[in-house]
């Protein structure tokens, strides 16, 4: 698949794209983040960050095995339904329904699901 910029979506993209997707699945966080990518990324043994990372003699598992551990942790729970895009904006999903919004001109909207 190639994107309107040209790029090119290579194979292993779409597997660790896939394998991040299963991962949030598996965990039923509900959401696919930056989190599942890297645990994606460190579990695909032909990915350059886990093959450098063992030519330095760190094993890929610790680290994605301290990842899950924080990601279990009720610190990241708090937070974890909290997502920042590239425009500004925050998005905040909480437990009861409602979704807030704080827009990068300081307005904040709320509605529910």
């Amino acid at each position: 698949m190639t994107t309107s910029e040209g790029l090119v979506f290579t194979p292993r993209y779409a597997d660790v794209i896939r394998s991040a997707e299963s991962i949030a699945r598996e965990r039923g966080d509900g959401y696919v983040g930056v989190e599942h990518l890297m645990l994606a990324i460190l579990a695909n043994e032909d990915s350059v960050p886990t093959q450098e990372l063992q030519s330095m003699g760190i094993e890929p598992d610790r680290i994605a095995s301290a990842l899950t551990a924080t990601m279990d942790s009720d610190s990241f729970k708090a937070v974890r339904n909290r997502a920042r895009f590239l425009d500004g904006r925050v998005v905040e999903h909480f437990p009861d329904g409602r979704i807030v919004t704080e827009h990068p001109d300081g307005t904040v909207t709320e509605h529910h699901e």
